[in-house]
C-alpha cells in the first residue's frame, strides 16, 4: 500500500481515542500494511505453523485491509 503520512497517522488516532506506539507508527511510516506472497510462519520453539495473509494498512486495496475499517 501507499506509505500514509504523519496527519493521516494522527487523525487515525484522534478516531480511535488512542496513541499508536512510537515504533508502530514509525513502521506504519516506513512500510504500511500489505499482502504477503509466502505467508507461512513459523513458530521455533513450538512447532506450529501459522498464516499470515495481510497487515492491515492505510490507503489499501480492498476496504477490509484498510487500517480504520469498522472504526467509523
Amino acid at each position: 500500500f501507499p506509505l500514509p503520512t504523519l496527519e493521516e497517522i494522527k487523525l487515525l488516532e484522534f478516531e480511535i481515542g488512542a496513541s499508536l506506539p512510537d515504533d508502530y507508527r514509525q513502521f506504519l511510516m516506513q512500510f504500511n500494511g500489505g499482502y504477503f506472497r509466502d505467508p507461512l510462519v513459523s513458530k521455533n520453539d513450538s512447532n506450529l505453523d501459522f498464516a499470515i495473509s495481510r497487515l492491515h494498512g492505510f490507503h489499501a486495496t480492498h476496504e477490509a485491509t484498510e487500517i480504520n475499517y469498522g472504526v467509523k
